[in-house]
């Protein structure tokens, strides 16, 4: 049974890169594979990202953040084959949503050091050749692959849980989509569920958090106790 001295603790975890997710279809419906990828810097010649995907008529979205080094103008490349388009912070900077042969597109847009925005790449291959990557510059930067280093998957959230905890709690199977001991940073919906099967007295110690986080006490009827 549960004690007063029973917590779990969740933390706050950065995650570099940015969360992909694979769909076999151009309409972003119904993922069949989601990752983090380190980058987005993608020739898969006639092929499929992966084993999950088909060779053609699959699309990618890739979102997270963004994390500029100086207060400047910075430009965004994508090379892609096929359609391509790009937000960042909210703007959308570049839209080519068109089949066509590997082509550089670009936008521009100020950005200031230290501050890490949102960024969203959407891709889409016809058929033939499949080619994705994205690259910046500015003043101060020279021309690259967006490196991890300044890509973040997003703040996640993971969970210390005391021994006691284990057979008390049942924090609900993880899906194939989901990082082990983790909130989605793309799944608003995405939460951790326990039931504690005998009356207890539980302490919940949440820190370290940079994002809101909601705790709910419900009953078996689903009705909230205390929030």
């Amino acid at each position: 049974p549960l004690t007063s001295t029973s917590s779990a603790t969740l933390i706050s975890i950065e995650e570099r890169g940015l969360s992909a997710q694979y769909f076999n279809n151009q309409d972003f419906t119904n993922p069949v594979l989601t990752r983090t990828d380190a980058t987005v810097n993608f020739d898969w010649g006639q092929g499929s990202p992966d084993q999950a995907v088909t060779t053609d008529h699959f699309s990618v979205r890739w979102a997270g953040q963004i994390l500029p080094t100086q207060s400047e103008a910075y430009t965004f490349y994508t090379h892609s084959d096929d359609g391509v388009k790009l937000w960042v912070n909210g703007q959308l900077l570049i839209d080519h949503w068109t089949p066509h042969a590997v082509a550089e597109d670009s936008g521009v847009i100020n950005l200031i050091a230290g501050q890490k925005v949102d960024i969203q790449l959407d891709y889409y291959e016809h058929t033939g050749h499949a080619v994705s990557q994205l690259l910046w510059s500015s003043p101060s930067q020279v021309k690259e692959v967006i490196p991890q280093s300044q890509l973040f998957v997003g703040d996640r959230v993971a969970r210390i849980q005391s021994a006691d905890f284990v057979n008390a709690l049942d924090w609900g199977t993880l899906g194939t989509n989901e990082i082990r001991d983790s909130v989605s940073p793309t799944n608003l919906n995405d939460y951790y569920r326990f039931s504690i099967n005998t009356p207890s007295h539980l302490n919940l110690n949440l820190s370290g958090l940079t994002a809101n986080a909601n705790l709910n006490v419900l009953d078996s009827q689903g009705n909230v106790l205390n929030s």
